[in-house]
């Protein structure tokens, strides 16, 4: 099984010895400037027991059968590491002391000063520390520091780490100390300072969690699940949709299981022994909530309270209970996922994000909308900067609709499959938006002149919403590194292998998506405003800089909307010189035969193809999805209307009368 890819520069050995495959993460500013990288073995280590009283538990992110990684700068310098323990959880144990906190090391040559520690903030002083040898246990084994001082939870937020010194390097090995659970992620789970540089939380980077835990005895659940969120969505009035509650595990035992009640709409439903994915103590799942909208328009609230776990009376019901707001509107428009992508051509694994680009182009074009957002090269542009604050320097790097940062091709998931795909598709299903955004390009010398109009479905005395532009061009040429040159083709997927009889830099690469501005990289304040009213459109206009454009035939604008918290809401793209409206069409070579009679409509195509009708004023009435042939009821039209077919990759329109 292909294992997690972590950012890396370093070429690596074997693929197939190795349970937790860990890589280098390239330097972006300046060969001289230290920044974080991975080992590229795991270390070798026991399965790991934590030999628990009946009356403690491990406050930290790792798992019993921890896979051991490591990571480090690759050179000698301080270290500062950390997880937090956020006030959801320390309220929950509040009263109870940790009076022991076990570290893990990687690698444990050459390293001094090693301390323990519990702070409020990371910037702040110590609360109780203990100076202590980590080098004592061995590499890949635990360090039990019990602490002078135990100290007592409060119930407010606190970090739980440790430093020491690395001095110089021997082997390999020395350059990567940190101990890392190489299979797990958590958001809370990796805090790292390092060279004098500030803190910074690498939690989606895919490097795991810290191998760091607080031993806290007192009294505690066996069985507590607290519900942390419900997450909010637009819904047709009328429509079946889903919305997801996350559970948290604050109790010992691992959960499996939960019964709750779901009350929405004026009605309480419960469900019983309903299947978790196993959540262990700290760590977070979630359950999908089934929700019928009402027929009235507006604001409504879903309440989610867990009742019992794994079969078992929750211990602590003072927790269990979140709500998720649904707004029901008119209609839903048509949703797209935003992949922006940190690429360069000095990086060498950053051919992987090409091909996950290409092939969510490919396959889910009428899904996402990708932007290759290069670093450090040629094709860098100064506007998009603001990158970083969700990539932390990390190449090849994804952010998904600015939530979510992971591998652009394996994604988040850990199975060495194509994941980007999966949760393009995942989000494009559960994610709704009451807009639709339709855009005209035009070129005009060194600029490109562009109109976003946006369709609401809601009603609102104010419009909290504004629009970013992106001028995007395909088609470039450049000199990219390659990684995978004399990789063993076996060990990777069939889009990557192409890559692997590739030299260690590829002539004349072709990169695609490539952003070449954007105004604003948050939105612009202001670009929409007024009244929103259902069914109506606002429109915003801007003269994109187009001097660094090679060739403007291959050229594209994409326009992301978002609210007033910077939260996206839909995005769009359309080529320079079209439009992207319901009646642009991709390719002559798609032709569907369409025909309307007697309250029927008729498709016959190849494939799979999505079947939408719209009134001429741009209203979306039905949708259907169709194979190779098929047909819709359409009892009550009459008139003219649109009929927009997609198969993937092209769009055909034909006007039909019923």
């Amino acid at each position: 099984m292909m294992k997690k890819l972590l950012l890396c520069s370093a070429l690596l050995t074997s693929f197939s010895v190795m349970n937790a495959q860990i890589w280098q993460q390239e330097a972006i500013q300046s060969e001289s400037m230290p920044v974080l990288k991975c080992a590229p073995a795991q270390v070798t280590a026991p399965t790991v027991k934590y030999n628990l009283a009946a009356d403690e538990i491990n406050l930290g992110y790792t798992t019993d059968n921890l896979k051991v990684g490591g990571c480090g700068v690759g050179q000698p310098t301080n270290f500062d590491c950390a997880i937090r323990i956020p006030k959801t959880v320390s309220a929950s144990y509040k009263g109870n002391k940790i009076h022991t906190i076990r570290v893990l090391l990687a690698s444990t040559n050459f390293i001094e000063d090693g301390k323990v520690w519990i702070k409020k903030t990371l910037d702040g002083n110590n609360i109780v520390e203990k100076t202590y040898d980590l080098t004592t246990a061995g590499a890949g084994k635990w360090n039990d520091v019990k602490l002078d001082t135990p100290f007592e939870l409060d119930g407010e937020e606190f970090y739980i780490g440790y430093s020491f010194k690395l001095t110089k390097l021997k082997t390999d090995n020395d350059k990567y100390p940190i101990g890392i659970d190489s299979e797990n992620q958590h958001p809370d789970g990796i805090y790292l300072k390092f060279a004098d540089q500030k803190w910074g939380n690498f939690y989606g980077q895919n490097l795991g969690t810290l191998a760091i835990l607080g031993v806290c005895k007192g009294k505690f659940a066996q069985y507590d699940a607290m519900a942390t969120n419900v997450s909010g969505t637009f819904m047709k009035a009328g429509d079946t949709g889903k919305m997801v509650a996350e559970i948290s595990n604050a109790g010992k035992e691992e959960i499996t299981s939960i019964d709750y009640e779901l009350t929405f709409n004026g009605e309480t439903k419960t469900h019983t022994n309903v299947s978790v994915n196993p959540i262990p103590t700290l760590q977070k799942g979630n359950v999908e909530l089934n929700v019928t909208a009402p027929s009235t328009y507006g604001p409504a609230t879903a309440v989610f309270k867990i009742t019992k776990v794994n079969g078992q009376a929750d211990e602590n019901p003072a927790n269990n209970t979140a709500e998720g707001s649904v707004t029901v509107v008119s209609n839903l428009g048509k949703h797209k996922v935003l992949v922006e992508e940190a690429t360069g051509t000095w990086c060498g694994w950053c051919p992987l994000g090409a091909a996950a680009l290409e092939l969510l182009n490919k396959n889910y074009s009428d899904k996402v909308v990708c932007i290759a957002v290069h670093g450090n090269d040629k094709h860098a542009t100064s506007t998009y900067s603001n990158i970083s604050k969700y990539t932390k320097g990390s190449y090849p790097s994804a952010v998904v609709d600015r939530v979510i940062t992971c591998n652009p091709f394996f994604g988040p998931y850990n199975d060495g499959t194509f994941g980007m795909g999966k949760l393009v598709d995942e989000r494009a299903k559960i994610i709704t938006t009451p807009t639709d955004i339709d855009i005209k390009a035009t070129p005009n010398g060194k600029k490109v002149d562009v109109t976003a109009s946006v369709k609401f479905y809601i009603n609102s005395e104010i419009c909290d919403y504004k629009i970013a532009y992106v001028l995007i061009e395909d088609g470039l040429k450049d000199r990219q590194a390659n990684y995978f040159a004399n990789q063993n083709p076996s060990q990777w997927p069939e889009e990557l292998r192409q890559f692997c009889s590739m030299k260690n830099y590829i002539d004349n690469f072709e990169l695609n998506d490539v952003a070449r501005f954007i105004y604003k990289f948050n939105g612009i304040a202001g670009s929409l405003s007024g009244a929103i009213k259902d069914g109506e459109a606002k429109s915003h206009s801007y003269s994109l800089p187009a001097s660094n454009v090679t060739d403007m035939s291959k050229a594209k604008v994409a326009v992301i909307l978002f609210d007033k918290d910077n939260n996206v809401i839909n995005v769009n793209q359309v080529k320079v010189g079209g439009g992207s409206g319901i009646m642009d069409t991709q390719a002559d070579a798609f032709k569907p035969e369409i025909t309307a009679e007697y309250g029927i409509l008729n498709v016959a195509g190849e494939g799979e193809m999505e079947v939408e009708v719209y009134t001429v004023n741009g209203m979306k009435v039905a949708a259907t999805h169709i194979t190779d042939n098929g047909s819709i009821a359409l009892n009550g039209l009459k008139g003219v209307y649109l009929v927009r077919v997609h198969n993937g990759n092209d769009v055909a329109v034909e006007k039909v009368v019923f």
